[in-house]
This record gives structure tokens, sequence and C-alpha cells, in this order.
């Protein structure tokens, strides 16, 4: 009876990490206190249990506790619309062997062994995103790595788009109070329009990089996938084009485009067509100019308008004209994904109307 009290308490003190962690924004403050504090105790609890020499007979306790953990999982669970489809060893299991889940979150390709998350699937997401649980109530967080150089791309605009429309203004030295600036913080002021100009202009690179993000992410989600066939195909769909004595030599951009399209779907795009030849020879090449800067390359001098321009074409119309034609490159009978489609049309950017598709 001992072994089997230790494993039954042993099984819910992970059990109560795993779920509670992923639940941990319906809980109050105090209550995340009594989880951790519980926690605690049933570790403390276990390692008494443990050594017979320690051990002080205290099944009361056990009891108690095992009880209590079971009645905070299973509220933790309530809260989590995704089911359990495993035994509760296997989560046990994957918490052994992969500790930095409680700080790094769990890809989804491990969770799916886990829970039941085909509608996470069906919207749009991919086997190497990363699920955070909900860090707040209702609130849930993925770690999508394009998405990063989205939300980068509507921070630059929308702060050029409010200096553009005079809600921001910018305050010179001689206009505030010194008294309520800090000596560390006097640092030059930049003019409206150079304020504009770098803001438009890193919106427009992060753009790009967003693009480029995003058909990286489908080629990693088709390795994940195995799609791959051979080891060559493995090599491709992670960006290397081939390995010779020891030497890696990875694929540009327009290779990619096409091994990902050939691997995936058995036809590789044709980059010599629009939209996917405008974005390697201008966007691409634009952004490269300034990423990858030196003196011999030829400087465009562009206005701020001149950049606001292009970031309105690209939001209106030619950055998911380019996702839009990869990707039925690779799955021409699938859906676009609906996640990233409403997070770059939905409130993205200021000025633009908000377009959403409905997820599940």
């Amino acid at each position: 009876m001992h072994h089997i009290l230790y494993e039954e308490l042993r099984l819910k003190t992970f059990l109560l990490q795993f779920y509670c962690f992923l639940t941990r924004g319906f809980f109050d403050d105090e209550e995340i206190k009594k989880i951790d504090l519980l926690i605690k105790l049933n570790v403390d609890r276990l390692n008494i249990m443990r050594d017979t020499f320690k051990w002080d007979g205290r099944y009361d306790l056990v009891f108690n506790q095992t009880l209590e953990s079971k009645t905070i999982i299973e509220k933790a669970i309530q809260n989590l619309k995704y089911k359990q489809i495993c035994s509760d060893k296997e989560i046990v299991d994957y918490l052994i062997k992969n500790p930095q889940f409680f700080e790094q979150g769990i890809l989804l390709v491990d969770l799916k062994k886990l829970l039941d998350i085909e509608s996470m699937f069906r919207n749009g997401y991919m086997l190497h995103d990363i699920f955070n649980g909900y860090p707040e109530k209702n609130m849930f967080s993925f770690q999508i790595d394009c998405i990063d150089y989205l939300y980068s791309a509507a921070h630059f605009y929308n702060e050029g788009y409010d200096y553009y429309h005079n809600r921001k203004i910018i305050r010179f030295y001689n206009d505030k109070d010194y008294n309520e600036i800090h000596p560390f913080e006097m640092k030059r002021i930049q003019p409206k329009e150079e304020v504009m100009f770098r803001n438009f202009r890193e919106a427009y690179i992060n753009i790009v990089f967003f693009i480029e993000s995003f058909i990286n992410s489908v080629g990693f989600d088709a390795l994940l996938n195995r799609f791959a066939k051979c080891e060559d195909d493995e090599n491709k769909l992670k960006g290397i084009e081939k390995i010779k004595n020891g030497w890696r030599t990875y694929s540009t951009l327009k290779q990619r485009i096409k091994n990902f399209s050939l691997i995936i779907n058995g036809s590789p795009i044709d980059t010599s067509k629009e939209p996917i030849k405008s974005y390697l020879e201008v966007s691409v090449e634009l952004r490269n100019q300034y990423v990858h800067s030196s003196t011999d390359k030829t400087k465009n001098r562009y206005t701020p308008e001149d950049w606001k321009y292009k970031c309105d074409e690209m939001i209106n119309h030619k950055c998911f004209e380019v996702l839009e034609a990869f990707w039925k490159g690779c799955y021409p009978k699938k859906v676009f994904p609906k996640i990233i489609f409403n997070e770059f049309y939905g409130t993205s950017f200021k000025g633009h109307q908000g377009r959403f598709v409905v997820t599940e």
C-alpha cells in the first residue's frame, strides 16, 4: 500500500504542475501561492516516504495532500479546453525529460501526444509553434516565429503612423521642465521626419522578414510532418542545400521556395513569375541593402512618405499575394493558416480596415 500511495501522490504532483502552469491565468495570486506551497509539501512528503529512516507513518497527510492536489487539478482542467488523450504517466515522463517546460512552454509536436489539439492545426498553427498556456484569464499565448516579425512591423508602422498624422509630437528640451528630466536621459532628440523615416523603414523591413520567416516555418513544419523521403529532403526542409566534406551550404530564399514546394507538393514553384519574382528581386533586395550595408552598394534615397507608401502597398495586398502564392504552391487544397491571416489583417496596422476569418 505504501508504494501505491507514493506513486499516486507523485503522479498528482506532476499533473498539478503541468495543468496549473498551463492555466495559471485562471488562478489569483493567493491561489498560486497555495498551489506552490502544496507542490513543495508534496515533494517533501514524497522524499520522506522514499526514505525508510525518515518515514513518520503520516498516511493522513498523504491522503489529504493527494485529495487536495486532485481537486485543484480538476479545476485547472475545466479551464483548459483541450482534452487529455494520453495516460497520466506520459505527462509525467514528458515533464521529467523536458524541465524547460515551465520557462519555455511546449512544442505543439509534443503537446499533440498529450492533449487533443487538432483544432489548433485546423486554425493554422504549426508543429514547431510553442504553446505557453494561459498567462492571463481567457488569454492564451503562443510563440510563433513569423508572428514576432509581424508584431515588430506593426509596432514600427503604428509609431510612424501616429507621427505622420500628428497624433504624437516631438518635444525638445526647451519645451520641457528640466526638473522632470533625469540627467542620464538627456539624449539626442530626433526630428519628426527622422522618426517617421526610421519607423516606416523598420516596418517595411520587418514585413519582409515576416514573409521569409513564414516560408521557413512551412518548411520546418513539413519536416516534422515527415514529408521528407530521404536525408537530402530533410536537409533541404531545414534550409540546408548540401553538405560536402562536413561543410554546410545553406539554401537561398529562392532555393527554399522551390525546395519546399517540390518536397511537399511534388512540383517546384516558378520563382520567375509574379508575385514571387518581385518579392525576391525588389523587396528582399531592398531589405538586404539596409541589413547588409556596405559602401559599394547603391544607396536609395527614400523620404518618410516613400517608406509609408511601400508599407501600405505591402499591408494592402503585396504581402499576402506572396504568402498565398507560396502556400498554394505547397498546399493547393489546404486553407491558408487562419491565425496568420487574422493577426496580419485583424488589428495589427493602424489606418487599415480589419478583416477576420472565423477560427475554432
